[in-house]
């Protein structure tokens, strides 16, 4: 009986080394499937940040060349209103340089009768 009983504490043993084993070759192969998700994982979201980087880039980009062209387009009309003044400054200066001019000359007229009469 003391045979049986050395055989069946072998077998036990035998049973639970294999158990164990098998266990830790699950629990191994899940780390190994964890890890391989968690790489995974990581490779996905640099590659949806280098979406989102490249997305935000691309509309500076567009925001910059907008801005840029604003302000060229003010710029020409700031220029375009600077001619249109310094014209009209011009011709208001020569008007009224000719007005004084047409006063004087009135006055002039005015006063020249006044002295023969005198």
């Amino acid at each position: 009986m003391g045979g049986i009983g050395d055989t069946k504490g072998g077998l036990h043993h035998v049973v639970t080394v294999r158990i164990t084993q098998q266990l830790g070759e699950r629990l191994a192969f899940g780390e190994f499937i964890d890890q391989a998700a968690t790489r995974d994982g990581s490779r996905r979201l640099e590659a949806l940040l280098d979406d989102v980087g490249a997305e935000l880039l691309s509309r500076q980009a567009r925001e910059v060349a907008v801005k840029v062209r604003d302000q060229v387009v003010l710029e020409r009309r700031v220029r375009q209103v600077e001619h249109v003044l310094h014209d009209v400054v011009a011709e208001r200066v020569l008007h009224k340089s000719q007005r004084v001019v047409r006063n004087l000359l009135d006055q002039l007229q005015l006063a020249s009768p006044k002295k023969l009469a005198i």
